[in-house]
């Protein structure tokens, strides 16, 4: 009936090998309609539903007349179930509103920063330090000066710069 797959002597599972009786009563089950998980509970234990349907499509490869269920339709066009909720107007479009859309959210303007701090090297800020760019030191190797004022919580800027940064909406 089913021959044993071993791989170390372990036997893991069973790969089932067809017989005639087999496969006529999957033909016969087949044309009365019945469910391939059907099929694979009358034929025992060792095949699959998924076996099922691997056998017909190999016997329908090979040329034999195996009915093709046509009667089944997707979901899609089936329609939604009774009841079912987030129904739709039949003229929906999601690219039309009734409701006209509403104007951005003014942003409050924001002071320009002073720094009160004559900045910090790259080199030289530390975990303190904000770290907004306001220029860069004219030495050969032109690196970035940071404001240097105290920082705000656990953010990388400055309150000024924060404020800047990260706009509120009003």
């Amino acid at each position: 009936m089913a021959a044993p797959y071993s791989v170390g002597g372990n036997n893991l599972m069973s790969i089932p090998s067809w017989t005639e009786a087999e496969e006529q009563l999957l033909k016969r089950m087949w044309e009365e309609k019945a469910s391939a998980r059907e099929i694979a509970t009358a034929l025992g234990p060792t095949y699959t539903r998924s076996a099922i349907l691997g056998k017909i499509s190999r016997m329908r490869r090979s040329g034999a007349q195996i009915a093709r269920r046509q009667e089944l339709t997707p979901m899609r066009s089936q329609g939604r179930p009774k009841g079912s909720k987030n129904k739709k107007p039949p003229n929906y479009s999601p690219w039309h509103r009734d409701v006209p859309k509403q104007p951005p959210t003014p942003v409050a303007p924001t002071p320009v920063v002073e720094s009160l701090f004559e900045g910090v090297s790259i080199l030289e800020a530390g975990l303190s330090h904000c770290r907004a760019v306001i220029g860069h030191d004219e030495s050969i190797h032109k690196l970035a000066i940071y404001c240097g004022a105290p920082t705000v919580d656990k953010t990388s800027f400055c309150q000024g710069h924060f404020e800047r940064f990260y706009q509120r909406r009003v």
